[in-house]
């Protein structure tokens, strides 16, 4: 007998487009809500009376953590006269290090964004906050590859995935 089984979830996000026109309602905190509906299909086994089991599908869907560590700062460009805001690179230092002690602990994956966007140059700011464009995009990249080496391995951080990740990282870089 063919069966399909259908479990649904869904999940909150929120942003701010700091960008947006003046008065526009999502330069403003807002968010939004998602619903994802997992389907399998298939013949009843036999011998167990079943297809398969949902809390397979839910423990697939179990939120995974993972720690990205914060980008490294530039205080000619952060502080500048007339900032009201201050960023120091002592600061994030201290930051990733409290970090990185906690999410070890934890045995939380780390995506060292901060190595990463330092190996990119000196040229890395539009304006105090945002990256250039091809920054962004390299750090994009460098996520996509990441996380996709990260699940390709069964949602832990082997040698293999680290490699592959080194090996995203070295091609990212160099482009």
């Amino acid at each position: 007998m063919r069966v399909r089984l259908v479990k649904d979830f869904s999940f909150e996000s929120a942003q701010t487009l700091p960008q947006a026109p003046a008065g526009h309602k999502c330069r403003r905190m807002h968010g939004h809500s998602f619903k994802v509906e997992i389907c399998v299909e298939g013949e009843v086994d036999p011998a167990t009376g079943w297809f398969y089991d949902h809390a397979e599908i839910s423990a697939a869907m179990k939120p995974k953590l993972i720690w990205i560590r914060t980008t490294p700062c530039d205080e000619a460009v952060h502080n500048r006269a007339g900032m009201t805001f201050h960023r120091f690179s002592a600061d994030c230092d201290a930051y990733n290090r409290v970090a990185d002690q906690i999410m070890a602990e934890l045995n939380v994956p780390v995506i060292d964004l901060y190595a990463f966007t330092l190996n990119l140059g000196d040229d890395l700011y539009c304006d105090h906050v945002h990256f250039q464009e091809p920054v962004r995009e390299k750090q994009a990249a460098f996520l996509a590859g990441w996380l996709v080496a990260f699940t390709e391995h069964g949602n832990a951080q082997p040698s293999a995935a680290r490699d592959t990740a080194a090996e995203v990282t070295r091609a990212i870089a160099v482009q």
